[in-house]
């Protein structure tokens, strides 16, 4: 929560940069149904996972390059499920994962995998 000031993102995404991007389309309704954002918003998440990095989701552990970053819930704080994801792959070129490490409970891409660099629209700098 708070404000935050758009900038363009120059270059290729830096690990632990926050940035703006435009939900998912493959989650957007369950986003907006669930009131986890209003219509028209955008997602600010932190990169944490680059191109060439292992990414795995699996028993409920979000692991980058062998490290655990995160535990993935099964439903929400409301008990609603959420969206499961298992694989383990290394991110192709383009592709970024993003996570907030200071919300546990963070709709991220824990939830719906890998952004294209072409639906991160800016950089986001708190004020």
């Amino acid at each position: 929560k708070g404000w935050y000031l758009e900038l363009p993102l120059r270059g290729t995404p830096q690990r632990g940069e926050t940035v703006f991007i435009d939900p998912p389309d493959s989650v957007a309704n369950l986003l907006y149904e669930r009131h986890y954002l209003r219509p028209g918003a955008v997602l600010i998440k932190r990169v944490l996972g680059l191109p060439g990095d292992a990414v795995c989701i699996e028993n409920h552990e979000l692991l980058i390059n062998h490290q655990k970053i995160g535990s993935i819930a099964a439903a929400d704080t409301l008990g609603r499920p959420l969206p499961q994801l298992q694989y383990c792959t290394v991110l192709p070129l383009h592709q970024y994962f993003l996570v907030s490490t200071h919300i546990p409970n963070s709709f991220d891409s824990r939830y719906f995998g890998p952004v294209q660099r072409s639906q991160i629209l800016g950089r986001a700098v708190y004020l």
